[in-house]
């Protein structure tokens, strides 16, 4: 692998990467790490391309908040989570 992404995240978002982690390697009996996991999800997401640009017929019209301002973010963020949730379902 040549390209390196790197995300920022908190500490309770951190933990709870690390549980979940802890979970999908539970499952398969071996250890996973942050990039089989997220190669992992992206492989799911761009599985379900086809119904994301279904979905995003429906989506709001959101605006990037500035980085500075933490809560419109968050809530930013909870908007992508809640889209991807549903176009997921609807795959």
């Amino acid at each position: 692998m040549t390209v390196n992404r790197k995300i920022m995240v908190s500490e309770p978002e951190a933990d709870r990467m690390e549980e979940t982690m802890d979970a999908i390697s539970a499952a398969f009996g071996s250890k996973v790490n942050y990039s089989q996991v997220t190669r992992a999800v992206w492989s799911v997401l761009a599985g379900a391309e086809d119904a994301i640009r279904a979905e995003a017929k429906r989506a709001p019209n959101l605006r990037v908040p500035s980085k500075g301002n933490q809560i419109a973010m968050a809530e930013y963020e909870d908007a992508i989570t809640d889209f991807l949730a549903m176009a997921l379902k609807r795959s």
